[in-house]
């Protein structure tokens, strides 16, 4: 179906295998926004997880993570096998980034969270015991930053991707009219295929 062509109005099948399997808006494994943009910094910070815990005698506190965060792990793996299984069984099932890309956030939010207070605690030791009150004064002014500033750095935080009324007339119309009352409201996205007279289209 050529509305699932690369240049069709829900498209879904991709040359490039790098925007089939990882950036692809519906089929991608990873969120589409952070292959358009550099993703959160806590997701570098997730990705030192394991670098971390081989080193327990620099990084104290890896031996304070409870046995439950393997549920991390558990997530991860549960979601790459959906995200495979919705590709093997092709909309059967969900489209396969949904399977991926929320889960992915949360799990690169408290994975990143770990790490980041692993870091900074070893930072802080260290800092304690050179007893350097630059250094102090640096990683307390990075630790304020990260709390409060980065929020603030981002555009429209928190943004809960509202789609504001461009004819608030309208919706005044439909708000007067009966509950009972059922109406459709579609808007056409241009497109140089002519639009699917099958019997479904997924």
């Amino acid at each position: 179906m050529p509305i699932f062509s690369e240049i069709g109005r829900k498209e879904f099948f991709y040359e490039r295998l790098w925007e089939s399997w990882v950036c692809g808006e519906r089929c991608g494994l990873a969120p589409y926004d952070w292959c358009k943009h550099i993703p959160p910094f806590q997701a570098f910070l997730m990705l030192s997880l394991p670098w971390l815990g081989r080193w327990p005698h620099r990084f104290p506190l890896v031996r304070k993570v409870s046995r439950d965060s393997l549920i991390l792990l558990n997530i991860l793996l549960v979601s790459l096998g959906m995200f495979s299984l919705a590709h093997i069984f092709l909309f059967k099932l969900h489209l396969p980034s949904r399977y991926t890309k929320h889960s992915i956030r949360i799990l690169v939010a408290i994975g990143g969270a770990i790490a980041g207070v692993i870091l900074f605690q070893a930072l802080w030791r260290a800092c304690r015991r050179r007893q350097n009150r630059a250094l102090t004064a640096a990683t307390l002014g990075l630790s304020l930053f990260l709390l409060f500033g980065y929020p603030l750095a981002i555009n429209s935080y928190p943004n809960p991707d509202y789609v504001q009324a461009r004819s608030p007339a309208l919706y005044q119309f439909f708000a007067e009219q009966p509950k009972t009352l059922l109406s459709a409201l579609y808007r056409k996205k241009p497109t140089i295929f002519p639009p699917y007279r099958g019997d479904r289209c997924w």
